[in-house]
């Protein structure tokens, strides 16, 4: 096994050096009000430095809708948040990249079939980012089939979750990337991805054969995080302290620049495989950064614990090769490998920072392996608990919302004769709001919440930074609040006053729920290395 990954991981190291590389950029965004200002920065900064590189005829961009310095006009695909003063504004802005094209299923698909990249004869390099999702989610199957998140979005409020026909438009799966990588006369396609749920595009190499893990090292690739979880640092606050992740942290090592400002930081990465150790080493944040190699050493982890598992050396049964995997550290000593070597180094320096970062949790660094995963488990169930809780908040505001605001608020609406309502705000009740929560135009479904901004900010997009726009969906509450008291409608007054102050905290909640679960995985980080260690001795 260590003479596969060494192999493995030289070629990581080497193999962009050929000249007719053919390189694709792509950060699909979903809509506008998904399409964050921090992922246009980012996407615009690799292809910038990817182009200069191998040459605009060889690189490729696909960014969002699409937008370009030869449109007139453009549309505007991406949402950011400017801070003047402390306060914070919505804007919408048109996110161009020269030579751009739209991030549209039908666009992507065809860049992969035209011949200059199906018969390429040196090596394919794929960089997405932006949004990803787990498409078999309800199923008996999850994270199987893992979506890369594009662009589908026609000048109209949409929800591309919302029902089956939406999700297809905006998924590219591994399942379809892979047939098709697989197809290609590339020698070798090298991928970086830091969507969420990214470490499922692994499975593009690493399968399961007659009871083992097998990969194809004719795929392999870096990601920002594991098949299972979400990634972190996309935001629309790109000059903010929330901009964190590997996302940003990868690129700024590999091209030597700040994503926001494009100052000089350093020189730019010797190759892929340095930036993304000096990735994990900066990141602290949820993100747990693996390699194909990795994900490969992960499958034989859990095959080594599998009481079903059959070792294929008649020298040791099941329960040795557990024992052995399991008490891994005893057995490090008499093994001398170069890039073993150099990863217990980078976790040794990693887990430095984390106890310094969390002093609270060094004892974990010194367990065993079986308790590390029990440490962590009952973090996840701590955790866990505390998502339900949100979740069944949410649940309640939604319901107080649907069910003493609404009525009342909705008929007085469609009735105009709410005084003082002008055209913005019966335009945006009629267009937005009170269309939203209409189960016929399949815009809303509980309780994603997060539905009522990303709706918004579409609109926004559409009436093109109209202030008035903004300046209604800030005050909305307060001014059904006003209306129902003015009305002597006490419960309306109160239950607006309620959602509109749970709306204006839901962001800082959810912060605090992610940074406890940041800390989590930042272990869980530690853990996964340690994994993957165990099982290449």
């Amino acid at each position: 096994m260590q003479i596969k990954i060494f192999t493995f991981s030289m070629f990581l190291l080497s193999s962009l050096c050929f000249a007719s590389n053919q390189v694709l950029v792509l950060s699909g965004g979903n809509e506008p009000g998904l399409n964050h200002y921090s992922q246009y920065l980012q996407t615009k900064t690799i292809y910038e430095y990817v182009a200069s590189k191998y040459g605009n005829d060889n690189t490729s961009i696909y960014f969002g809708m699409g937008n370009n310095p030869n449109i007139s006009n453009p549309f505007p695909d991406v949402h950011q948040i400017i801070t003047n003063n402390g306060i914070k504004t919505d804007h919408m802005l048109p996110g161009i990249i020269v030579n751009n094209k739209a991030a549209t299923k039908d666009n992507v698909l065809s860049y992969f079939f035209n011949p200059k990249v199906m018969n390429n004869q040196d090596n394919l390099l794929l960089f997405i980012s932006d949004h990803g999702f787990d498409a078999n989610e309800a199923h008996d199957s999850p994270y199987s089939d893992n979506c890369i998140n594009l662009w589908h979005f026609d000048k109209k409020l949409i929800n591309n979750f919302y029902d089956e026909e939406n999700m297809k438009k905006v998924c590219l799966s591994k399942n379809t990337l892979k047939t098709i990588l697989e197809n290609t006369q590339a020698k070798h396609v090298v991928f970086e991805m830091s969507q969420c749920f990214s470490g499922g595009f692994h499975q593009m190499s690493v399968t399961w054969q007659n009871g083992y893990p097998h990969a194809n090292p004719k795929i392999c690739g870096f990601t920002a995080i594991t098949e299972d979880h979400v990634a972190s640092g996309c935001t629309a606050d790109a000059d903010g302290p929330s901009y964190q992740g590997y996302e940003r942290s990868f690129t700024e090592w590999y091209v030597g620049k700040s994503i926001p400002t494009g100052a000089q930081l350093r020189n730019a990465a010797p190759n892929i495989w340095d930036a993304h150790r000096n990735a994990i080493l900066e990141d602290m944040t949820a993100d747990t950064p693996i390699t194909t190699s990795d994900y490969y050493l992960l499958q034989w982890a859990d095959a080594f614990n599998d009481s079903v598992f059959k070792p294929r050396t008649p020298k040791y049964n099941q329960s040795q090769i557990k024992n052995i995997f399991n008490n891994y550290q005893s057995y490090l000593p008499y093994y001398n490998n170069q890039d073993l070597n150099a990863f217990k180094q980078l976790l040794a320096e990693y887990e430095k920072k984390v106890i310094l970062l969390h002093p609270t949790h060094k004892k974990f660094f010194k367990l065993s392996l079986l308790d590390q995963e029990k440490y962590i488990l009952a973090l996840e169930k701590t955790n866990t608990g505390k998502e339900k809780q949100s979740t069944a908040q949410i649940e309640a505001a939604l319901e107080i919302y649907r069910a003493v605001i609404l009525p009342s608020w909705g008929r007085a609406v469609k009735d105009h004769t709410v005084n003082g309502l002008d055209t913005v705000g019966y335009s945006m009740e009629h267009e937005l709001y009170l269309k939203m929560m209409d189960s016929t135009s399949r815009l809303f479904r509980a309780p994603y919440i997060f539905a009522f901004k990303d709706l918004f900010l579409q609109y926004l997009a559409l009436a093109n930074n109209n202030q008035s726009v903004i300046e209604y969906n800030k005050n909305r509450y307060a001014i059904i609040s006003k209306w129902a008291k003015n009305n002597n409608l006490p419960a309306t007054q109160n239950a607006s006053n309620y959602f509109g102050v749970f709306i204006d905290n839901l962001e800082n909640n959810q912060k605090a729920l992610q940074k406890v679960e940041a800390e989590k995985q930042l272990l869980k980080r530690a853990y996964l290395y340690r994994k993957v260690i165990a099982a290449w001795g």
